[in-house]
């Protein structure tokens, strides 16, 4: 089946109501403010490539995934203004990183964020309804699957592409012919197709909208290895909700390296195969970090 056979055949979430989950915020669309920390001289690649290696999850033909169609947020069970806030802001992240995203308000949305108050009993509608939404599994792996763990939990939805033809992931299907003969890249490349974000209401209700919109922004244009491990030396926004960063708060916006990390992603060759793709960040991030003009 085609990507936009199954896009267009997407189960529609009916969702959960509930209350506003946030104590004060803005709606206003921020600047890209970043902040971060450097780590010691001696430490320095084995910080880097740790952090690499924590946010970026290899797909089923060993590479990094990203969007390639235009990303099209949408937020639910929020205040309209927050809704739009969240969005606006995940699209505005996605422009600062050369990332596609819409211009189209009346878009089909392809990353779908719920806030609820019962996220378990959402996943059981999905495992039952949708289960395609949850990403490329095994069935006997779908329970654990689709168990919620954590205040916040994405699915990635992914597909192989050859530029001509674009197969989802799935363990029943082969992804489609890519090139021969080279070490360096296969002529694949695996994108996104949808993802879905569970976040649990009741957890985050003291929490202002611009840290949590940042955090969601980058799970929505990157797909974490570790969604809830703890804290890395390198400060990133998936700190937020940590509580054992040592020696320093979680930050409260997009980290620098955070951006560095984006920016490389979505500037790395595509088609190259996973362990290059690595390099590429590593570099991105590297370089970033030694600039002068770099200020945390």
């Amino acid at each position: 089946m085609s990507s936009r056979n199954w896009i267009a055949r997407l189960f529609t979430i009916a969702v959960l109501a509930c209350a506003t989950p946030f104590a004060a915020a803005q709606t206003t669309e921020d600047p890209i403010d970043v902040h971060g920390e450097r780590p010691p001289p001696q430490r320095f690649e084995t910080t880097v490539s740790r952090f690499v290696e924590r946010h970026g999850t290899m797909s089923r033909i060993d590479q990094i995934g990203r969007w390639r169609e235009p990303i099209c947020p949408r937020v639910e069970n929020l205040p309209p203004a927050f809704n739009r806030y969240i969005a606006n802001r995940i699209k505005a992240v996605a422009r600062a990183v050369d990332a596609p995203a819409s211009n189209d308000e009346n878009c089909t949305p392809n990353i779908r964020i719920v806030f609820t108050p019962e996220p378990q009993a959402l996943l059981d509608r999905v495992r039952a309804d949708a289960p395609h939404l949850l990403g490329y599994h095994f069935i006997h792996r779908r329970p654990a699957l689709a168990t919620v763990t954590m205040p916040v939990q994405a699915w990635y939805a992914t597909a192989t592409s050859n530029g001509l033809e674009t197969i989802i992931d799935h363990p029943m299907s082969r992804p489609p012919n890519g090139t021969l003969g080279s070490r360096l890249t296969t002529g694949l490349q695996t994108v996104f197709l949808h993802i879905l974000i569970v976040m649990d209401s009741r957890e985050i209700a003291d929490r202002e909208v611009g840290p949590i919109a940042d955090y969601l922004a980058m799970l929505s244009l990157s797909q974490m290895r570790d969604q809830g491990g703890a804290c890395e030396t390198l400060a990133s926004i998936m700190d937020l909700l940590s509580d054992d960063c040592p020696g320093r708060a979680p930050p409260q916006t997009l980290s620098e390296v955070d951006i560095a990390y984006l920016s490389g992603l979505y500037t790395m060759n595509a088609e190259n195969i996973g362990p290059l793709q690595r390099a590429h960040l590593y570099r991105r991030i590297a370089a970033n970090l030694r600039s002068p003009s770099s200020s945390p």
